[in-house]
């Protein structure tokens, strides 16, 4: 049985996308960088996804809060039918914005630590 596929390099990736473009069968570049098929898809989809990403102005963003506020958060998030807090957070940021949602989003689980997250967003309306 054969082991792990050899993983490919962002340089790797550059050039085959560059083959695949120029006409080069999937299977041939396969053999040629001892990879699977299915791993030159995934390889040719990560650098594009790479790419896109790369277009997009993006900012960390960082806080804390304490134990019963991630508590409070979590259930809020379950009651919405989100699987993780990163979707809970971009959907405050991204989408409550947008809607006008986040004074009521945002308060619910975070109503005791108001100037707190004032402090974190100031131009994130509250």
């Amino acid at each position: 049985m054969p082991g792990r596929s050899k993983k490919l390099t962002p340089e790797d990736e550059k050039k085959i996308v560059s083959a695949t473009k120029a006409g080069v069968p999937i299977a041939i570049l396969a053999k040629q960088y001892g990879v699977t098929r299915p791993t030159i898809y995934r390889a040719i989809r990560r650098f594009f996804d790479k790419a896109s990403s790369a277009q997009v102005a993006t900012a960390p963003v960082s806080f804390t809060i304490n134990r019963d506020e991630l508590r409070a958060f979590d259930a809020f998030i379950g009651r919405l039918g989100l699987d993780s807090r990163a979707d809970g957070i971009v959907r405050l940021f991204l989408f409550g914005g947008a809607l006008g949602l986040c004074r009521s989003l945002w308060a619910e689980p975070f109503s005791h630590a108001r100037p707190k997250a004032e402090r974190v967003s100031p131009g994130m309306p509250v």
